[in-house]
């Protein structure tokens, strides 16, 4: 099985050298976002190990995308987490 990869775009002018983090709910540790490349925005993707996808699964309410902007401030995006397993699901079983 390949692992699974989540991949988020952010927007311009973020800075780059501190690196994004998801955020899976309030008790989980985050997981680390590698920015790979800035066109309009820029992308940021990691790998998901057991560990990060069970997590993600197991976690409800709000997540949060934290990264810093341009001018070093910390940005934290939230999210829903309803529906992500079930998403999860159907994506893997359609590769």
């Amino acid at each position: 099985d390949a692992p699974v990869r989540v991949v988020v775009q952010l927007p311009a002018g973020v800075w780059l050298p501190a690196g994004a983090k998801l955020q899976p709910g309030e008790k989980a540790k985050p997981v680390a976002l590698e920015f790979k490349r800035c066109l309009q925005g820029c992308f940021a993707e990691a790998e998901l190990d057991r560990g990060a996808e069970q997590a993600l699964r197991g976690a409800t309410g709000t997540g949060s995308l934290q990264f810093e902007d341009g001018a070093r401030r910390a940005v934290s995006l939230p999210f829903s987490l309803k529906g992500l397993t079930p998403a999860l699901d159907a994506a893997l079983k359609s590769r």
